[in-house]
């Protein structure tokens, strides 16, 4: 190739080399700081950045395989194309299966995990005897279940698994019975299987199916979005494992000696797909001479190479197949493009090879239903892998969690994966309002964080739940933390703080979040040594869905037309769901009442609880004073230098009409009125930053739910670390920018993030008792923050207005003009 070529493939792969250089800073840092013998908490922080990276691939896994088999297979029309359809998808099919059992013959036979046989084996007889004695026929018969599984969102988080369990209590008893039950660790092969059903049912019923066709492919197409963009921080990622591991490892040799023979294995297994398996294939076939054709493709193989692109060849591989080999260029046209993008057996031996090679590593020993469950996977990924870089290792990642097989180790192929890939070859739209829309956007979010900070600096200065700053308190807080059983640092506290923002399961996080725990790593009651753990504990994990929730919405408004039918689903959807909360807050007076009955009956000293209320009152009230009468004023006064109060008191008129409907909707058109006509801001900037206002801009809200919030806690004894502080100010300001404007939705959040939190929700059904006089102080305040936002939007846009009214008074002439001519 000439060196323009190489030039150009340099540029078009940026991420390529900045994943080498990064893989190459990695390893000078990881073998420079090993002399310095760094304690675990620093190794932590620097693999942090890493762990962070797999999680957003783990993340992204369940609907990258999910709405990729459902496009694929409802896409797929038999009787449109007829018998060509028919063999191209067979032989497809075909040697991606090939490839997907050289992989796993060649892991198998040269074992590249494996540091040496006898060590292995020894391993191998521990890890038995450690084990559920589980034999071939119920490892077939979980490969059954699995792929069938009887619960779909189960199958998201859990697996079927045959155990054996003891008949006897008694210790020297042999006697045991065959028990079904379930590991953690995510079923794909059901989801894979179910998936694939589905798909095929819409592309059975036609044009009833279209819409739903059309939904996947647009969320397909959002969550390619997203993987692309989470793919960009490889080289980042890349460089934090890879310096983590290297300072982790005692045996550095040992590591490096593996890999090697992994590279080994999977360059072996390439040739031996590339030179033998298609030959054959071609020759029983066709009857002909197979590396006649194969010297042919020797322009086409170094530019994929250069590229590690099948797609970015097609142009080549079109010229060399039309041109010099003279193939129909009909068959071109259709096989080759289908090929680039659903027939990839080099993933199949990538796979294959990888997923066994990290449970060798782990000293895991695969029995013949693993065996087969990693064939399958790798098969249909073969199929279905997206064109995106290091797409495989999102793969593995997949079978590895398949499996319950630990999946840090599956970072250091990143280090290498270049070689493979080489060898193996929503509703906001910035762009249309421009600078307006952006300052909107940022003096919402600036005013409603802002917002939640002050409200959790008071709540934890003022201490409204707590009965007096006494010994009482402080024993009940001690119990509590005495309970937990885990002494969790604060370092621990904010790690997690990042795990539960970025989950690495969507559907656990419904009802899981991570936590870190220190457990005794001695057999000894009385040690003191403790390991630390990650595991998981009950709650809602709100942080992780509204993350999720935030990016996937931001990727619809990026791709534009194609995701307007997620966009407009998931708005009916809101809309329905609103329809429900409406009609559930209906029922209010009759649980409010209960449950203010049930808690006087509970509470033996009735005095205490009401004073606690008053507190709460002040807190709030205070909150909204300071926001109301400095924080906007001060906004006010520093962009626009005009008396702020004079302002203020304008809008008296709408700040009652708020505050007796409590709805700051309800007010709008006294609003629009005072601010047109009284105020005279423009009526371009009002009637867009206003009717968004009332329904995203809750700062009045993020004060409420962030009081709210720590007040319960307190009023039940549990002290909040700084990483569940962090949570409370986060969900605050998310949920302030999607409170809606149903009476005491603001509650709603509090109650998520109690839950979230895992603190117990039942006193906070008193605030009931007290929200319709502060649900009243805060629509108050939210319907202010929108009007002093619009003030100074309007400041800010005045040379954007001015060249908005420049064009159209130009349009106008034009249009005058032409009607004279």
């Amino acid at each position: 190739m000439s060196k323009n070529c190489f030039s150009k493939a340099l540029k078009e792969q940026k991420l390529l080399v900045w994943t080498l250089i990064f893989v190459i800073i990695g390893v000078i840092l990881g073998v420079c700081l090993r002399s310095y013998d760094l304690s675990d908490d620093t190794i932590l922080l620097i693999s942090y950045p890493g762990e962070i990276f797999l999680r957003c691939l783990k993340l992204m896994i369940l609907p990258l395989i999910v709405t990729s088999l459902i496009t694929s297979t409802s896409s797929l029309n038999i009787d449109m194309n007829g018998k060509l359809v028919t063999r191209t998808f067979s032989l497809f099919c075909i040697s991606s299966l090939l490839s997907v059992v050289t992989g796993i013959v060649f892991a198998l036979c040269i074992r590249p995990g494996k540091m040496s046989h006898k060590e292995s084996s020894n391993n191998l007889i521990n890890l038995s005897k450690n084990s559920n004695a589980v034999n071939l026929l119920d490892s077939l018969l979980d490969l059954g279940r699995n792929i069938v599984p009887d619960n779909l969102f189960q199958a998201t988080f859990q697996s079927s698994q045959t155990i054996y369990v003891p008949i006897s209590k008694n210790i020297n008893s042999s006697d045991v019975t065959r028990q079904i039950s379930y590991r953690s660790g995510t079923n794909t092969l059901g989801l894979v299987f179910f998936s694939a059903l589905f798909g095929i049912s819409i592309a059975m019923i036609g044009e009833k199916g279209k819409i739903v066709s059309e939904f996947f492919q647009a969320t397909f197409a959002v969550t390619m979005n997203l993987v692309t963009k989470i793919i960009l921080l490889t080289p980042i990622g890349v460089c934090s494992i890879i310096t983590g591991k290297i300072l982790e490892v005692s045996e550095m040799s040992v590591v490096l000696t593996k890999l090697g023979w992994f590279a080994f294995t999977v360059v072996i297994g390439l040739a031996f797909y590339h030179l033998i398996t298609l030959h054959l294939m071609y020759f029983i076939v066709m009857r002909r001479n197979y590396f006649k054709m194969y010297c042919h493709f020797l322009n086409p193989m170094l530019t994929g190479a250069a590229l590690t692109s099948t797609a970015a060849t097609l142009p080549v591989t079109f010229q060399v197949m039309e041109e010099i080999l003279k193939i129909d260029s009909r068959i071109t046209k259709f096989v080759l493009p289908l090929g680039a993008s659903s027939n990839t057996p080099g993933v199949g031996v990538m796979v294959t090879v990888s997923s066994i090679f990290i449970a060798q590593m782990n000293d895991v020993d695969l029995d013949i239903g693993q065996i087969i469950t990693i064939a399958i996977l790798a098969f249909t990924a073969s199929l279905a892998t997206s064109s995106v870089p290091s797409s495989s290792l999102m793969i593995i990642i997949m079978v590895l969690n398949t499996l319950n097989i630990p999946t840090e180790n599956v970072m250091l192929l990143f280090a290498i994966d270049w070689f493979f890939l080489i060898a193996g070859t929503a509703s906001l739209n910035v762009q249309m309002n421009g600078k307006i829309a952006l300052r909107t956007f940022v003096l919402f979010c600036s005013t409603s964080l802002f917002s939640a900070i002050m409200g959790t600096c008071l709540v934890l200065l003022i201490r409204p739940g707590e009965i007096s700053h006494s010994k009482e308190i402080s024993n009940s807080t001690f119990t509590f933390q005495k309970n937990l059983k885990s002494n969790i640092k604060l370092l621990d506290s904010l790690l997690d703080l990042g795990r539960n923002i970025i989950p690495d399961n969507l559907l656990q996080a419904a009802f899981q979040s991570t936590q870190t725990t220190y457990i005794n790593s001695n057999l000894y009651e009385n040690s003191t040594q403790t390991t630390r753990q990650i595991g998981y504990r009950n709650g809602t994990n709100m942080l992780g869905l509204v993350f999720f929730s935030a990016i996937f919405g931001i990727s619809i408004g990026m791709i534009g037309e194609k995701g307007k039918i997620i966009s407009d689903f998931f708005q009916a959807t809101f809309e329905v769901i609103m329809k429900l909360v409406t009609k559930v807050i209906l029922l209010t007076p009759m649980g409010v009442c209960s449950i203010i009955a049930g808690k006087i009956l509970e509470v033996s000293d009735i005095d205490q609880a009401l004073t606690q209320l008053g507190w709460f009152i002040v807190t709030v009230s205070i909150g909204l004073a300071i926001f109301e009468f400095i924080v906007l004023q001060l906004l006010y006064f520093l962009f626009l230098k005009k008396n702020p109060f004079k302002f203020y008191w304008k809008l008296l008129h709408p700040m009652l009409i708020s505050a007796a409907c409590a709805s700051t909707g309800a007010a709008l058109p006294a609003t629009f009125e005072v601010m047109n006509r009284d105020i005279k801001i423009d009526p371009r900037i009002t009637k867009f930053i206003l009717p968004i206002g009332a329904n995203s801009n809750m700062d009045g809200s993020a004060i409420m739910i962030s009081v709210s919030s720590i007040f319960i806690a307190q009023m039940s004894g549990i002290d909040l670390d700084l990483g569940q502080i962090l949570s409370v100010v986060i969900l605050a300001f998310t949920s302030s920018l999607a409170v809606s404007s149903v009476p005491s939705s603001a509650l709603i959040a509090v109650l998520m993030v109690l839950n979230s939190l895992n603190i117990p929700t039942s006193d906070m059904m008193l605030l009931f008792a007290i929200d319709w006089f502060v649900d009243r102080l805060r629509t108050t305040a939210n319907m202010l923050s929108d009007c002093y936002v619009a003030a100074i939007v309007e400041h800010l846009s005045e040379k954007e207005l001015a060249s908005i009214d420049q064009s159209e008074s130009t349009k106008n002439v034009n249009i005058i003009s032409d009607a004279e001519i």
